[in-house]
């Protein structure tokens, strides 16, 4: 038996792109970007003839641009040749064969709009390649007066060649490096655990530098003091399922997280029932949960899932074992199937109309020859159908669900051609645990990761609970989940209500991004209220959105288009016409500034449009024929007739 594999990026998953800021010029080395690169190379040379496990990369190096072939499964190095070289400033001809067409060829789009290389290489030093951050260290790590930008790089460096000393998850782990390591956990030797540690703690006491340097500096994460607390944290974790508790408390430290995220923390947590799971996305919804549950031991009965890391076989092995303070999460497939499949994936057939998910899987690990997907390449693993059924088990479930004898199943629909590891094992903990224990997603999670189960979700503070109760939750994909107002109206505003006390609390855009969620999640529940005649709670909720998430914090967004109409809706005009005219303002100036070099295409520009739109028809709802009315469908024609 075969297993497919991928590569993960560690840390967690990264969301959006932000800006880096700096106080004084980068001082990385003067290369060109990868884009220029890239686009140089492919109007010279051809890649259509590498195939799979061959791969083509360009890589930042100390002495310049590499053109690179590398054999992803053996993990060796095909072909090596300097394209663009450092010392001469200069691209050089390499033995790549010519090409007949050149970069504007549709299919290289994808590869010059990467955006790690993009990214990555921007911000680094070296880039793209098994080594780079040892690189970078060499380079850089005994010199002074670093710029913000170096430090920044330099402290991904030294957390990348931590990570890339216990495994390739990045990609980017050699051989001569990684530890070779048993099962489970304590598989470190008090030598190997010192040598994690002492690269581990250099990255972050040089993200600490960094803050104390520029207490404003933002990477796409986070601000700069938040990106250190979650290495902190990383390190925790890391530790907890590569070695034992007792040594992951000690990477432990006082004063992690800003008052915004313990707050969010904590939010999160209290969203959701006793004793339930909650599955989290990336670095910054899943290490201050644990923070606030180590640190002050709060709701420490929620288990906290990193959806990213159930790809991880260890991380799996972990979360399934009995600790003193924890209840485990259980599985019906044993540690040894997702170790021997870690960062795998499973084929999707559609060979039978459906099929139960217990049987589904029993029938990827089952040895029997029957059960595998035969290729020349070998056999394969795979999951029989796109339709896969948990019969629900009514004595788990609490009193007040009504679950009807003639559809007693959760249904899911798998729409793609395979199904990773993580996405596999969330559905063995969900069909295993059959609501004997709640499950949530927090409300951050990105869809891809919901297979397609939002029609069961209800909302209940800052997660999706999943249910046995299938209803139509939302016509708009973005908000998904049922919204019983009794009971999301307690999670909100008594139970998980905000409780940031910090009058000198700093929005980065971080915080930024996380308060129009919020903004989200109140004006949801308001429009339902509203819907139910519960006119006097409804206002309750706005006010109360918009005393601690105001536009003095946050500035209005694309979200906030519900709290208009909810305003509109109890006739509260001024409050509603308050919020229409900061996003038209800010609307507007968007495409003053930018009258020149305007982009249709680009994301910002498009939202920037539905904003007006939505302003438009609003307010030709509410408020047709008045001066704000005129000026916002002005606006709207205006650029709809220029762009």
């Amino acid at each position: 038996m075969k297993t497919k594999w991928i590569f993960i990026l560690m840390p967690l998953s990264f969301a959006l792109i932000t800006c880096v800021s700096q106080t004084d010029s980068s001082h990385l080395p003067d290369y060109p970007g990868y884009s220029d690169v890239i686009v140089k190379f492919l109007n010279d040379y051809s890649i259509s003839e590498i195939a799979s496990p061959n791969q083509f990369s360009l890589a930042k190096k100390p002495d310049g641009w590499h053109a690179m072939i590398i054999d992803k499964d053996s993990e060796t190095t095909i072909q090596d040749e300097l394209f663009w070289e450092r010392k001469q400033k200069s691209y050089r001809k390499i033995n790549f064969p010519p090409t007949s067409t050149d970069a504007s060829d549709p299919a290289y789009k994808s590869i010059i709009e990467d955006w790690a290389n993009n990214y990555f290489s921007g911000i680094s030093p070296f880039w793209g390649y098994s080594g780079w951050d040892k690189d970078v260290i060499d380079e850089y790590g005994n010199k002074t007066n670093l710029s913000d930008t170096l430090l920044n790089a330099l402290a991904r460096a030294y957390n990348s060649y931590a990570s890339n000393l216990l495994s390739n998850n990045t990609g980017f782990s050699s051989e001569k490096i990684r530890f070779i390591l048993p099962e489970g956990q304590n598989a470190l030797s008090q030598k190997q655990l010192t040598n994690y540690r002492e690269y581990q703690h250099k990255g972050i006491s040089t993200y600490y530098r960094l803050w104390q340097m520029n207490p404003d500096f933002e990477t796409f994460v986070a601000d700069i003091y938040n990106v250190y607390s979650n290495e902190v944290m990383n390190s925790y974790l890391t530790i907890s399922y590569y070695q034992n508790h007792n040594e992951a408390q000690k990477e432990l430290k006082d004063g992690l997280y800003d008052s915004f995220f313990i707050d969010m923390a904590k939010r999160y947590l209290a969203s959701c029932d006793s004793n339930a799971i909650l599955i989290v996305n990336g670095d910054s919804d899943t290490y201050p949960l644990l923070y606030v549950q180590e640190s002050e031991g709060y709701r420490k009965d929620v288990s906290v899932i990193n959806i990213s890391l159930l790809n991880v076989g260890r991380y799996i092995s972990y979360l399934m074992q009995d600790l003193s303070d924890r209840e485990p999460v259980i599985c019906s497939l044993p540690e040894e199937f997702y170790r021997d499949n870690s960062g795998g994936y499973f084929y999707v057939a559609d060979q039978v109309k459906s099929t139960e998910i217990n049987e589904m899987l029993d029938f990827v690990a089952s040895t029997d020859p029957r059960t595998k997907l035969q290729q020349t390449q070998g056999d394969y693993d795979y999951i029989p159908s796109k339709n896969l059924k948990l019969k629900i088990k009514s004595g788990n479930l609490p009193d007040y669900y009504q679950v009807s004898e003639n559809d007693p199943e959760l249904i899911i629909k798998l729409d793609n051609s395979y199904l990773l590891l993580n996405h596999f094992c969330f559905l063995d903990i969900l069909s295993t645990n059959n609501f004997r224990r709640p499950v949530y997603f927090a409300i951050s999670v990105a869809n891809e990761n919901f297979l397609n189960l939002e029609d069961y979700f209800q909302c209940e503070g800052m997660a999706y609970k999943i249910t046995p109760v299938k209803r139509t939750s939302s016509d708009n994909v973005f908000k998904p989940g049922y919204i019983d107002t009794d009971i999301q109206y307690k999670k909100i505003m008594e139970i998980a209500a905000f409780q940031l006390s910090d009058d000198t609390q700093k929005f980065y855009d971080i915080h930024k991004r996380m308060t129009r969620n919020y903004r989200l999640v109140y004006s949801r529940l308001a429009g339902k209220l509203i819907d139910e005649n519960k006119k006097d709670k409804a206002l309750s909720v706005l006010k109360y959105c918009s005393a601690e998430f105001s536009p003095e914090k946050v500035e209005y967004g694309y979200q906030s288009i519900n709290l208009i109409e909810a305003y509109y809706r109890l006739n509260q005009i001024n409050e509603a016409n308050k919020i229409v005219e900061e996003l038209y303002q800010s609307s507007t100036d968007y495409f003053n500034t930018k009258i020149e070099n305007i982009d249709l295409y680009e994301y910002e520009t498009r939202l920037k449009i539905e904003i007006i739109k939505n302003l438009k028809d609003l307010t030709t709802q509410y408020i047709s024929g008045s001066p704000l009315n005129q000026d916002v469908e002005e606006a709207y024609y205006s650029i709809m007739e220029n762009y």
